[in-house]
């Protein structure tokens, strides 16, 4: 079951006095930053070259097991952020990695958070990586053109550092340095 039929599910439930999931309106660019809004995971344009597909593994078999209502609530926990572009798309800025999980287990839309807008085509990218929503570089550091940015969620490859990194994070080995949440990348930050 998708969570698009989350509504029909949770129509059902609060038929039976338990209360429902949250139905959320289509993403569109007038939204106002703050919003919440439903948007097609294929509509969501990296701001990134690659994920750990380790990471991707494991979240993936965590949330395979959710039943969907359990699945939108885990989604909008960890909030899925976007930025509103000049041009009107939808660039995904957090939660890469949460989103191949869901579009790996059939998922097509999912409830995200509008955290920003650009309004300016001149100094798109520089707004984005000043304000830590672009991490422009390839595995090892190197810059990148956002013009070579994967066009789709599903063609993010795997960045083996990223895999490891987030293997060490998850692991929270002893003695490593790293601990949960305190280093996911140079230059990024949590939104």
């Amino acid at each position: 079951m998708k969570m698009a039929s989350v509504a029909l599910l949770g129509a059902l439930l609060a038929a039976g006095g338990v209360a429902a999931a949250p139905d959320y309106a289509g993403c569109h660019p007038r939204l106002a930053v703050g919003t919440v809004c439903e948007a097609d995971l294929a509509q969501l344009h990296p701001t990134q070259f690659g994920v750990g597909m380790l990471q991707v593994a494991r979240e993936k078999r965590e949330l395979a097991r959710q039943r969907p209502s359990s699945l939108q609530k885990t989604v909008l926990k960890k909030r899925i952020a976007v930025v509103i572009g000049p041009d009107g798309r939808f660039w995904l800025v957090d939660r890469h990695h949460l989103s191949r999980v869901l579009w790996e287990i059939g998922e097509r839309k999912a409830p995200v958070h509008i955290v920003g807008r650009v309004e300016k085509p001149d100094g798109f990218w520089q707004v984005m990586s000043r304000a830590h929503w672009a991490w422009l570089f390839d595995e090892r550091g190197n810059p990148r053109d956002p013009a070579d940015l994967p066009g789709h969620i599903k063609n993010l490859p795997d960045f083996g550092y990223r895999s490891l990194a987030g293997g060490v994070l998850f692991a929270g080995l002893p003695g490593s340095g790293l601990q949960k949440m305190t280093l996911l990348e140079p230059g990024i930050q949590n939104i």
